[in-house]
């Protein structure tokens, strides 16, 4: 019988931050936890008492330097197992700044803005990929007010990067 008070779960938040018409994702240095190398959104764990959208705000200027986030609403729920014993559960929220410079903490190497038709040109973890397909990107850009002309196209995964 396994022994469940070895079980451990945690609670994470990411970001969907855009500025104008383009969203932000960081690259994972060899330093940060977890799949390094490949792209994500900011993000991170939530830390003991704390509030998931003070995470995420902490989360995102630890990350990328942002200071002024606007926090419109969760759009993803998600789980994944990081192994046998230990669960991630979080929540991605979409957000927007006018803020376009970023400052990369240690734990990632690189960032890009760019749009949805772009994301194949960069490796990113395949359950984001799979969640990104099931989003309602038409409601994503009216909510932000973004006139695209392409909503509908999937995001496909490059896995030779």
């Amino acid at each position: 019988m396994e022994n469940i008070s070895e079980n451990k779960f945690f609670f994470a938040v990411k970001a969907l931050i855009f500025c104008g018409d383009k969203f932000l994702i960081i690259k994972r240095s060899e330093k940060a936890r977890g799949d390094s190398l490949l792209w994500d959104f900011p993000g991170g764990r939530l830390e003991f008492s704390e509030k998931p959208l003070e995470a995420l705000k902490r989360e995102i200027f630890e990350e990328t330097g942002i200071k002024n986030i606007e926090i419109l609403y969760p759009i993803n729920l998600w789980k994944f197992l990081k192994n046998t014993q230990t669960q991630v559960i979080g929540a991605t929220y979409l957000c927007k700044t006018k803020e376009n410079e970023v400052y990369l903490s240690e734990e990632h190497s690189d960032y890009a803005w760019i749009s949805k038709n772009e994301i194949s040109g960069y490796n990113i973890c395949e359950g984001i990929v799979n969640d990104m397909n099931k989003w309602n990107w038409d409601k994503i850009y009216s909510d932000l007010e973004i006139k695209i002309d392409d909503f509908s196209s999937d995001i496909v995964i490059k896995k030779d990067l």
